[in-house]
């Protein structure tokens, strides 16, 4: 168990907005962008663990691995307003990158595990009550093939730590809170949540997926490209000053800079 569902209390120390995401035994999940002033007390009643998964946003959204746990949201964070809405929890596998319709610019598709639809009401706090393996857990909640989703169709999500509800003991849940005035509250982790550390549950599918890393997500210039400096003419011909060439070759290529992002 992770503990009590905890406190959320009005806080001067707290100066910016931030948000945290609650999953119902059912599989459906809610978040909400709170505004600034506020943080989560923790709750030290053992007893009184409730069947509801809450979690906050992880300090690190950029990171290497697979297994992530995350929330798949409406609309890019950056753009959501204060309040609740719905979204989906998954668990980020990786991405694959292909090339586009421009030889400079990949696309990028990353690939998860959706929770399924189909649950009963108590489905995710009657599984946890049998004590399953990490496998048994998501093969019996989580779809069996893998969505893919591109970020060119502002596939948008959070990487998330888990702050209270049942859970696994092979999750190895580090405690994370800071205390503040005599009295604890929680603060998210190093990184994100991993629900199974290795391991494959569809071989076939899974098979080709690089792990998320921050270099998936910025085009780099080869280091076989050599910028050259064009004249009136070329530039003329081309519609830009900036070209790349690749090495003994005589083709010029437009050099094209994606701006670096995460999901």
């Amino acid at each position: 168990m992770v503990g009590a569902a905890p406190t959320l209390t009005p806080v001067a120390w707290s100066k910016g907005r931030y948000d945290s995401y609650v999953l119902r035994p059912d599989g459906s999940m809610i978040g909400t962008v709170h505004p600034p002033g506020l943080a989560w007390q923790v709750n030290n009643d053992e007893l009184a663990i409730p069947d509801e998964m809450t979690f906050i946003s992880s300090r690190n959204q950029l990171c290497r691995g697979r297994w992530f746990v995350a929330a798949l949201l409406p609309c890019p964070f950056r753009r959501m307003q204060t309040g609740s809405f719905s979204c989906q929890l998954i668990l980020v596998m990786g991405v694959k990158a292909t090339v586009g319709k421009s030889l400079m610019k990949r696309e990028l598709h990353i690939y998860y595990y959706k929770m399924r639809s189909d649950l009963c009401d108590s489905a995710i706090s009657d599984l946890c009550r049998t004590n399953p393996s990490k496998k048994k857990f998501i093969t019996n909640l989580f779809e069996s093939s893998l969505s893919m989703g591109s970020e060119e169709t502002t596939l948008s999500i959070r990487l998330l730590n888990q702050i209270s509800g049942p859970s696994l003991v092979g999750w190895n849940l580090s405690d994370s809170t800071t205390v503040v005035d005599g009295v604890r509250y929680h603060e998210c982790r190093l990184g994100p949540d991993q629900w199974l550390d290795r391991g494959q549950i569809n071989k076939d599918s899974e098979y080709g997926i690089q792990l998320t890393n921050t270099h998936h997500f910025m085009w780099q210039p080869h280091p076989q490209h050599l910028r050259i400096n064009c004249n009136d003419d070329v530039a003329n011909i081309t519609g830009t000053k900036t070209v790349s060439q690749f090495s003994g070759s005589d083709v010029l290529y437009h050099l094209y800079y994606q701006e670096e992002k995460l999901w």
